[in-house]
């Protein structure tokens, strides 16, 4: 069924293990999946399930759930958990990918034959944001008992980077389901604890994120620029472990004077001229730079001073200093800042066990990057069934 304003999508209702199955291994929902090779982030209300009140069961499921799916092999699909809670509500104006239980049923409205639902955008060419509600009012949640919070949220989570019910037709004319035996992404659950996607579903998540050939990253590691990290050698080669602008570990690319360059929403920031040579590191930064980065006019700077470094023969993002207190974790020489953005050595053995050590001074500055900005369309995912 379609509605209008906003434009909405309902999957309903379809038989669990139907013996007449879709002609396909998996179906996929248009402009319902995040960019190929991005981190895509989540946050989870910390209220949780009322049904699993004594500890973060409920979480680590979650979190278990996005990890089965980025370990996809031959996948690009990462994801990462943002360190603040998310917000109990359906919003797309939020900018926060929000995983919730809906415990009196006003939040999401669901009725009694829905298990979860995922409401996210679908009018660009990629997903911007999305949210997944659980429904905790007519259903007792558990771990590996009850409705088993896994099991419901892997089959989310699929809407939630795009993949669709393996059915012939729409709801509410589904027909043809895969069965549960071929595939989580059915519609309707039959009650067995599922604890990772089943090979079509697999097959689903590596049409959406293909892994290049090339690209030798996995979900245990080695990491992929702009993914957390501990020290140099968790990143793929050729990366260093650098902490991002709010201090964050991350997998980045070096760069230099010579070679300025660095991937989407990152800035080459130069460290202390070395005659007329410069090392630098690619930090991520929110759309005005910090003082050491490459700019070519002021209103890129955070500091609205672009200036030629006559050392360099370069313009670089100029902030005045008296010492590296002024820098905010870079360099102070001559009178203003420059970079120096540490890479995390990877642990040593000592006389006192094992430690990091970083190749300069630790530091690091301003807010986080923000989330990507929204389309104005949303998609309803319904997850069906009944109680064990």
């Amino acid at each position: 069924m379609r509605c209008h304003a906003p434009a909405l999508t309902v999957l309903a209702l379809a038989s669990a293990g139907s013996a007449v199955a879709y002609d396909g291994a998996y179906k996929t929902s248009p402009g319902a999946s995040f960019a190929p090779g991005s981190v895509v982030r989540f946050a989870l209300d910390p209220t949780g399930s009322a049904d699993l009140p004594d500890d973060d069961a409920e979480g680590d499921a979650l979190r278990s759930s996005f990890r089965a799916w980025a370990c996809v092999p031959g996948t690009s699909l990462r994801f990462e958990e943002l360190e603040q809670p998310g917000v109990a509500e359906l919003s797309l104006d939020d900018e926060i990918n929000t995983l919730f239980w809906d415990e009196d049923g006003t939040l999401c409205g669901m009725g009694p034959g829905t298990l979860g639902i995922t409401v996210g955008d679908v009018a660009g060419q990629n997903r911007a944001q999305a949210d997944i509600c659980f429904n905790g009012l007519h259903h007792q949640w558990g771990i590996r008992q009850n409705t088993d919070v896994q099991s419901i949220a892997l089959h989310e989570i699929g809407h939630f980077i795009g993949l669709d019910h393996p059915c012939d037709g729409e709801s509410p004319a589904e027909t043809n389901c895969n069965g549960s035996d071929r595939s989580l992404m059915t519609p309707a659950w039959d009650g067995v604890p599922v604890l990772a996607p089943l090979p079509d579903d697999e097959e689903g998540a590596r049409a959406l994120y293909p892994q290049a050939e090339s690209d030798p990253s996995g979900c245990e590691g080695p990491f992929r620029e702009g993914e957390r990290c501990g020290c140099n050698d968790e990143c793929v080669e050729g990366l260093v472990c650098i902490p991002d602008l709010a201090g964050t570990l991350r997998c980045g690319r070096t760069c230099s004077l010579q070679d300025t360059t660095c991937g989407p929403g990152a800035v080459c920031i130069l460290d202390v001229p070395q005659g007329n040579q410069a090392a630098g590191t690619c930090v991520g930064f929110d759309g005005t730079r910090p003082a050491g980065a490459v700019c070519t006019q002021p209103g890129q700077c955070a500091s609205g001073n672009c200036l030629v470094d006559f050392d360099l023969g370069a313009s670089i993002c100029v902030a005045p200093c008296d010492n590296d207190d002024d820098c905010a974790g870079g360099t102070c020489s001559g009178g203003r800042c420059y970079g120096g953005f540490p890479d995390e050595v990877c642990p040593t053995p000592s006389a006192s066990g094992c430690g990091c050590t970083t190749s300069s001074p630790a530091g690091s500055a301003a807010a986080a990057a923000g989330l990507a900005t929204l389309w104005g369309m949303v998609t309803w995912r319904r997850r069906r069934g009944v109680r064990r």
